[in-house]
């Protein structure tokens, strides 16, 4: 009997994908088992046991799991940051991660605490701060904003989102096939022009992506374009305000049947 048979390794394969090629980090597949387990490359050790269905890509040192069709989080050293417990994670960005559990959305942060209840029907991609949100009742589905924080911006009481908004498409229960798509609308909405709140909603939501924008580019030390998101972020704050009555006016006359954007032709936010 050879050395590999032996110690059973003729029974495994290693992926030449890198999982985190900064951590050496690779996929390795028990064909007996039919499971999966972290490897280092660089140390050749096994940094996990042979327990999960699927290992994802590493984002900011943190994987998402599928073990027994549910789903966790490890970190670069194998080690579970949170428990196979979900009905699904998307992979955390900054700190926030969007999660189903029990046919529910809600947002969790990498220590498992919940930022924004699991209650809602969807819940989008993070942009700028912000999340889209939805609910469905009573066969409608109506639509809101909340920050990163978990702060709720609109409440779900719009038709349509107010930021774009990502539909998951939910794949086999051993997690083989999740996938997205994502419906991108240049940033814009369309306004029926008659509804004012809707109007000062969306306005309130481009001021918290302006600020998030303004924090980060300041922690980047990039002053030039922070001071150029401010004059934005000031004009919005001036309507929300009801600083200009006048403004307000010519913002609702010019998104009657068109589309409402910050980078409009009329009317610069």
């Amino acid at each position: 009997m050879g050395l590999l048979e032996k110690f059973g390794l003729n029974k495994i394969e290693y992926s030449d994908n890198f999982l985190d090629k900064h951590h050496h980090l690779v996929t390795a597949f028990d064909k007996k088992k039919q499971k999966n387990a972290l490897y280092n490359v660089s140390t050749k050790k096994m940094l996990t046991k042979f327990v999960f269905d699927r290992i994802g890509e590493f984002h900011n040192k943190l994987a998402v799991v599928v073990e027994n069709a549910r789903y966790g989080v490890i970190d670069t050293d194998g080690e579970k940051v949170i428990e196979s417990k979900y009905d699904f994670i998307r992979p955390f960005s900054a700190n926030r991660a969007v999660v189903r559990d029990k046919g529910k959305f809600g947002i969790i942060d990498k220590n498992d605490r919940v930022i924004v209840p699991i209650i809602y029907s969807d819940i989008g991609e993070e942009q700028d701060g912000c999340f889209s949100l939805m609910r469905e009742q009573d066969g409608l589905k109506m639509y809101g904003v909340v920050d990163r924080n978990g702060v709720l911006i609109v409440e779900c009481k719009y038709p349509s989102p107010l930021i774009s908004m990502s539909r998951s498409i939910q794949g086999k229960d051993d997690g083989d096939s999740d996938k997205y798509l994502e419906t991108i609308d240049d940033d814009s909405l369309i306004l029926n022009g008659e509804n004012e709140s809707e109007i000062l909603d969306y306005l309130k939501v481009k001021l918290h992506q302006y600020e998030y924008l303004i924090d980060k580019m300041r922690q980047a030390k990039d002053e030039t374009i922070a001071e150029n998101i401010s004059f934005s972020l000031d004009k919005i704050a001036s309507i929300i305000g009801g600083q200009s009555k006048n403004l307000t006016g010519k913002l609702i006359e010019y998104s009657k049947g068109k589309k409402l954007s910050y980078f409009s032709e009329d009317y610069t936010v």
